[in-house]
């Protein structure tokens, strides 16, 4: 059994079969561990949060378990409990989550501690609890500067709590530095170098997977450019800079056409003419 071939595979409830009869035929199999994650990966897709989650810990006690894999387990199992939340808003799986990722700050590999830095972050922030949160982001971009991809999410992560925190100001120079931090001269450019980026940065099967059936958008960060743009808009708006804000907004709207967030940004310039004309 190829345990990669499973990213190229459509047809993941067979899928899911396949793995679960080789774990209970081969109970002593060296790629046992492997496996388990694998199948905790295929659930995950399939949004079966528990049963996703007992897979990802069942790592650590299946045959052939590596420091290496059991951390990435563990991380996954984190990941899951963010989930958890945005579908019960239970703050206690987030708790469990900020723990089990502050237990991977030594971990091997770096993308490993990369990611649980930014899920800790991530955390924080659903916790409300902003300023921890974006000291966290800060110092990720830092850590990770050299790491176009994880810097971009920590440079973005950063001013989505100075939003939340209603420092337009801060905010915005914070999403300049997203979109700055992208190649490119104008915001599609800037898009297309994003998702570049993005997909370099998943799993050779999953790039495959993805160039063949186009399915990145089903990564929530590839389409964090537009937001950011729209975003910054939003912060430009709130500090009362309405004519700026209308050129951002106006720049989503030509960048992004046809999208939902054009959409939500044609109602802001609105927005910004009318402001404009109350200050008049």
């Amino acid at each position: 059994m190829r345990i990669g071939y499973l990213h190229s595979r459509t047809d993941t409830g067979q899928a899911v079969k396949d793995f679960e009869d080789f774990l209970a035929a081969y109970k002593d199999h060296p790629q046992c561990a492997r496996v388990t994650r694998a199948l905790g990966g295929l659930h995950l897709r399939n949004l079966e949060l528990d049963k996703a989650e007992a897979a990802f810990d069942a790592v650590e006690g299946a045959s052939g378990a590596s420091t290496a894999l059991v951390d990435e387990a563990t991380m996954q199992s984190a990941f899951v409990k963010i989930m958890r939340f945005y579908a019960s808003k239970d703050k206690t799986s987030l708790t469990a989550a900020i723990s089990m990722f502050g237990g991977l700050s030594s971990a091997a590999d770096a993308k490993v501690r990369a990611k649980s830095e930014l899920g800790t972050a991530e955390s924080l922030l659903l916790l409300g609890k902003g300023a921890e949160a974006h000291e966290k982001y800060k110092a990720a971009a830092q850590t990770y500067s050299s790491q176009p991809y994880f810097k971009g999410l920590a440079l973005y992560g950063a001013a989505i709590c100075s939003k939340d925190m209603q420092n337009a100001e801060l905010a915005v120079i914070e999403f300049n530095a997203f979109l700055d931090a992208q190649a490119g001269s104008t915001l599609v450019e800037k898009d297309a170098a994003w998702r570049a980026i993005c997909l370099a940065n998943l799993g050779s099967y999953i790039q495959v997977t993805v160039q063949r059936n186009g399915a990145l958008d089903e990564i929530p960060a590839n389409g964090i450019v537009p937001k950011a743009a729209y975003l910054k808009g939003e912060c430009l708006y709130m500090a009362g800079e309405y004519s700026e804000a209308q050129k951002q907004l106006s720049a989503v709207v030509s960048a992004f056409p046809g999208t939902e967030l054009a959409e939500s940004a044609k109602n802001a310039v609105a927005r910004c003419r009318m402001a404009i004309g109350g200050v008049q």
